[in-house]
């Protein structure tokens, strides 16, 4: 393919370009206004991504509190069902009621309790009876 030259600028000489761009050169002082302009928008979104990370940090932070929270009421009722098996195993009267239906009295499961000599079954008691087991003693 033949390459023609246009007609206009055929023996004339042209300005320096930059990168291919057919707009003439600029000099150092026209473009620091419009990179200064550029910088600003710049640094306006990383303000605003900025924050978005915060706020998502703060959200995960409240949502391990949470979980954490859950973790700890589910460990608490496990404990409370090994508590329970526990006791009635100690107490189920020999052939008269299932053991669902049978429940210690506060000073039966006092004594179980103390006599476990498990902190963990102290508190739970504590929880169940809302007193200390020592009470009964």
């Amino acid at each position: 393919m033949v390459q023609r030259k246009h007609p206009k600028n055929h023996g004339k000489r042209q300005a320096a370009t930059f990168s291919g761009s057919h707009m003439p050169a600029t000099t150092q002082s026209e473009k620091l206004p419009v990179e200064l302009e550029n910088l600003k928008v710049r640094i306006q979104d990383l303000q605003t991504t900025t924050a978005k990370l915060q706020a998502s940090v703060e959200s995960l932070k409240n949502s391990i509190k949470m979980l954490q929270y859950v973790d700890e009421r589910y460990r608490t009722l496990i404990k409370l069902r090994l508590f329970e098996e526990y006791m009635v195993k100690r107490l189920e009267p020999v052939g008269t009621k299932s053991s669902l239906e049978y429940l210690p009295t506060p000073e039966e499961a006092a004594q179980v309790v103390l006599e476990a000599e498990d902190d963990h079954f102290i508190e739970l008691y504590k929880i169940l009876y809302g007193v200390s087991p020592h009470l009964y003693v």
